[in-house]
This record gives structure tokens, C-alpha cells and sequence, in this order.
């Protein structure tokens, strides 16, 4: 995305007039009385130096701000489509039965027929998935 000159042009404006006129109303300020608070600010070089790093960290701010918000909308996206995908959730529930029958077999088994059966279901079951 570029940004054009018209608008770099009103940005560097907009924070150089914004620098200038918050200078001019912290230097306008009367100074506390208990002169306990914390840096108070009568240098105007350091308070517009300090105002234009305050103002250059809002771009970034505002970038990883949207980044983060674009991550957990993809993020939700996926785990509402993984719920309600019947298509994917009977997949996932035809793999695990088949890991499950193929792991949970006493010594001696499956028998050659029951092989035989078992991979006939798993090809049944991959045919019907792939249908629907």
C-alpha cells in the first residue's frame, strides 16, 4: 500500500503543527507548586522531541493493532469452520475410528479376512467422504 504525496504532505503538517502547539501549552503552564511531579517540561527542544517520538510510534501502533486483529479474525474463522464443517468433522471422525480399530487389536488379530474387512471399510468410508 503506498500513501500519496497529498497525504505524507498533510501527515508531516498535521504532526508539525500538533508539536508546535503542544509545546507552546505545556510551556504555557504554571509550574506545581510542590515541585514533586514527576519531569516536569520547560526545555522546549526535549518536549518536541519527546511529543514527535510519541507521534511516530502511533503509526506502528496502530499497524500491529490491525495485524493482531486480522490474526484472531483468522484464527476464529478457522476454529467456527472446523466446527461446523460437517464434511471435515466426519473425515476426522472416520480417521481416528480407523487408527483406533487398527491400534486397539489383541495379540493374534486381525485375521487375514478381518485385514481383508477392515481395509474394504477403510476404502468404503474414504469413497463416502470423498462424496460428500
Amino acid at each position: 500500500m503506498t500513501v500519496g504525496w497529498l497525504t505524507r504532505l498533510a501527515l508531516s503538517w498535521g504532526a508539525r503543527l500538533y508539536t508546535w502547539g503542544a509545546v507552546r501549552f505545556l510551556l504555557d503552564e504554571p509550574m506545581p507548586e510542590n515541585h514533586l511531579d514527576p519531569l516536569p517540561v520547560r526545555d522546549p527542544d526535549r518536549a518536541a522531541a519527546l511529543i514527535i517520538a510519541e507521534l511516530k510510534a502511533i503509526p506502528r501502533a496502530v499497524r500491529d493493532n490491525i495485524t493482531y486483529h486480522d490474526a484472531e479474525v483468522r484464527l476464529q474463522t478457522e476454529r467456527l469452520m472446523r466446527r461446523y464443517d460437517l464434511g471435515g468433522a466426519l473425515n476426522e471422525a472416520a480417521q481416528r475410528a480407523i487408527a483406533d480399530k487398527q491400534t486397539a487389536v489383541p495379540p493374534g488379530y486381525p485375521t487375514e479376512m478381518q485385514k481383508r474387512a477392515l481395509e474394504l471399510q477403510e476404502k468404503t468410508l474414504k469413497d463416502r467422504i470423498a462424496r460428500s
